[in-house]
């Protein structure tokens, strides 16, 4: 898959590797989640000057979750883990222990808010820790080098060799209509969008996906 487009990506090394992308529209900023649980996007709330997610739309996918509030005491309890938050407050209490989120905790129609750039402090605790198989400092310089690459829409004109890009008609983090301005941007390529895929096309429709890359190498390359 070709991408030009810069995205803010967090990503969170658990048991199972969780990869959170934060895409950025005009109209609409989404957080996008990849686990081996479920796919998934929710909306980016900006509050304070910061953004925030809500914490229940975050953590509802991966398992069993419920939450109310008693006060300023926003009170959650996902699979076993009992969690108890404060509106207004950074400390917070899961499992019994003290974390301090970056930002204050916020309630906003009975949603508990939490900022972003908490989650990964935050998704450890519900979730699990770090395997031993995961590189920590890898994945943190690949999350700075996806933060920090450049937008290379400008150099579309220039690629002159046989181009395919492959799109999954349900992708929500570089849609279908970002790979039709690669297309044109790009002469003589060729562009397919494959049904019923997301942002994965490669893993979601494996056979599709395949048929098309293997079409492409026979005759075009």
């Amino acid at each position: 898959m070709l991408t030009t487009k810069t995205h803010k990506t967090l990503a969170v090394a658990l048991a199972t590797v969780i990869f959170l992308t934060a895409a950025t529209t005009a109209d609409d900023k989404r957080l996008s989640i990849y686990s081996s649980v479920a796919t998934y996007t929710l909306p980016v709330i900006d509050r304070l000057g910061r953004e925030y997610v809500s914490l229940l739309e975050v953590l509802e996918p991966l398992g069993r979750i419920s939450a109310h509030a008693e006060g300023q005491h926003w009170k959650m309890r996902f699979n076993n883990t009992d969690s108890d938050f404060v509106a207004g407050k950074t400390r917070i209490k899961i499992r019994g222990r003290d974390f301090t989120l970056t930002a204050p905790f916020l309630i906003d129609n009975s949603r508990g808010l939490v900022p972003i750039n908490s989650l990964s402090a935050l998704l450890p605790a519900f979730l699990g820790k770090f395997g031993p198989w995961v590189d920590v400092a890898a994945v943190a310089g690949a999350v700075r080098v996806l933060m920090t690459r450049p937008d290379s829409t400008p150099l579309l004109p220039q690629i002159h060799c046989p181009t395919l890009i492959v799109v999954g008609d349900e992708d929500t983090i570089t849609p279908p209509a970002l790979s039709e301005d690669m297309h044109r941007g790009i002469a003589g390529s060729e562009l397919v969008v494959i049904a019923g895929a997301g942002h994965l096309s490669s893993v979601e429709q494996a056979y599709a996906f395949n048929d098309v890359l293997a079409r492409f190498l026979t005759h075009r390359v």
